[in-house]
């Protein structure tokens, strides 16, 4: 794709056969998967989870390269013999260093809708627009994306009036207990934000009928970071020893976006001395970020400075596996271009 010019993708995923499934180091155990197109380093990838017949559940947009910062418009329409079933639009931020985005799908009556027999067809029609093209090439959709977020902004302000010391009591039902701090905040945000604080409250447990929940596995600045974020999408000073502590807890609460932030700001601020531990962190909970590390080492000019930070001497003990698989990915890298360079 070029910088300066826009890209629309239109095209058609039909569910998978039972033979397309994929593994749960991919995805989710039992989900399956088909590319619908791949176009001048873009995909659209649909993920179906499967019980009685596939489901989808989500897609992917992708690109191979993490440079540039990109809105993303579009379409979904999900059809059955012909019929339109579901139609979604979304706009999202790809941000730069980050690989691709993520978009749920609304099926929560698909299942229990569908036929047997009948099979799933789903249409994406997908518009990429650099960011940084100006206002009188491309008026209209530029209009649209800038009014898309200036309401998210002035949502996210009126949303963090919430989390003012003189305003944060107002209609608060639960409060989060961390050591020796407690965060006042309100059920229907958190559960909004989070599905694991959504199934906590849901369900009769013992935090929904005292309307508090002890949190004890991270710490009181990274709990109120999270909290902050989930009333207003932003986070407040993330630096690089923050970060991974916020992303795991990210992962832990279900909340995708903070995680993607998270992720982005490790790869915008990755050196020798610290892909190791985004390394570490990508095999435990993001795999989008252990390949940004392990494309990252394969690329490095000189593999001892890597080899000989803490980091990678911990991770070496802590996983050799893991150690042994970014090696052999070095030599097949180094293989790679040396054969390049023979032809």
């Amino acid at each position: 794709m070029s910088d300066n010019n826009p890209v629309t993708i239109n095209c058609q995923i039909p569910e998978p056969a039972e033979h397309r499934r994929i593994s749960a180091d991919i995805s989710q155990q039992g989900s399956y998967y088909l590319t619908g197109l791949d176009y001048h380093g873009w995909s659209v990838v649909c993920f179906w989870s499967y019980e009685s017949s596939p489901v989808p559940e989500s897609i992917e947009i992708r690109r191979k390269t993490a440079v540039g910062e990109l809105a993303i418009e579009g379409k979904l329409k999900l059809l059955r013999s012909g019929e339109t079933i579901l139609e979604q639009n979304f706009m999202q931020l790809m941000r730069s260093g980050s690989t691709f985005i993520e978009i749920q799908l609304n099926n929560a009556n698909l299942r229990s809708r569908r036929p047997s027999g009948r099979p799933f067809l789903l249409k994406a029609c997908v518009e990429i627009l650099p960011i940084q093209r100006t206002l009188p090439t491309t008026p209209p959709m530029y209009r649209r994306i800038t009014k898309h977020f200036q309401s998210l902004l002035s949502l996210a302000n009126d949303f963090k009036q919430l989390t003012n010391p003189q305003t944060s009591r107002i209609a608060v039902d639960v409060n989060l207990k961390c050591g020796s701090a407690s965060i006042p905040a309100h059920k229907t945000v958190l559960g909004a934000r989070s599905p694991v604080f959504a199934a906590m409250f849901a369900n009769p447990m013992r935090e929904s009928e005292k309307n508090q929940v002890d949190i004890n596995d991270i710490s009181e600045p990274v709990l109120r970071a999270i909290v902050y974020y989930m009333y207003t999408a932003v986070v407040e000073k993330m630096t690089i020893s923050s970060a991974p502590e916020l992303l795991v807890a990210a992962d832990k609460y279900q909340l995708l976006s903070l995680k993607l932030m998270c992720c982005d700001f490790l790869k915008e601020n990755v050196s020798d001395e610290n892909v190791s531990m985004l390394l570490d962190l990508g095999d435990a909970f993001a795999e989008d970020l252990k390949c940004f590390a392990m494309a990252y080492i394969c690329q490095c000019p000189d593999l001892s400075a890597i080899q000989n930070t803490e980091a990678w001497k911990s991770l070496e003990e802590s996983k050799p596996s893991l150690a042994v698989e970014v090696l052999t990915s070095v030599v097949k890298s180094r293989d790679e271009k040396i054969k390049k360079l023979k032809t």
